[in-house]
């Protein structure tokens, strides 16, 4: 079977149906993505993120480790919509949905500037790459 990408699915409590589809033993999606990347060859790899859930620099940071381990394979699957009671795992809650997808794009934007910024004191641009 011939596969494009791979892309963990980030459920933390399930759906609570009675066949609780999501119900499943991998937490960490980065982890997974990884892990994922480092035995396949040419497959994209994916981690699903929401976006209450993401720091932008942690998210940041694993994204350049996990796209490294897979030379250049990863991708991230940022995710606006959400289930509230995964959420409250999180210390967090639903924000109305205009709202939700500006964080996203504001948390993106700080992902981006991450790896690419230059400063009067600060040259962050290529910090992660590996030679």
């Amino acid at each position: 079977m011939e596969f494009e990408g791979l892309v963990p699915v980030a459920r933390w409590k399930g759906c609570g149906s009675d066949t609780n589809m999501y119900r499943q033993k991998i937490r960490g999606i980065y982890t997974c993505a990884a892990g994922l990347g480092a035995l396949t060859k040419n497959r994209c790899v994916l981690a699903t993120s929401h976006v209450p859930t993401m720091r932008p620099v942690l998210a940041a940071t694993q994204s350049t480790t996990i796209d490294h381990i897979t030379n250049g394979r990863f991708a991230l699957n940022i995710v606006c919509g959400c289930f509230r009671n995964e959420m409250e795992l999180f210390g967090g809650s639903l924000m109305e949905h205009d709202k939700t997808c500006d964080y996203g794009a504001e948390l993106l934007d700080v992902m981006i500037k991450r790896w690419t910024i230059d400063g009067e004191h600060f040259n962050v641009r290529g910090r992660f790459e590996i030679t």
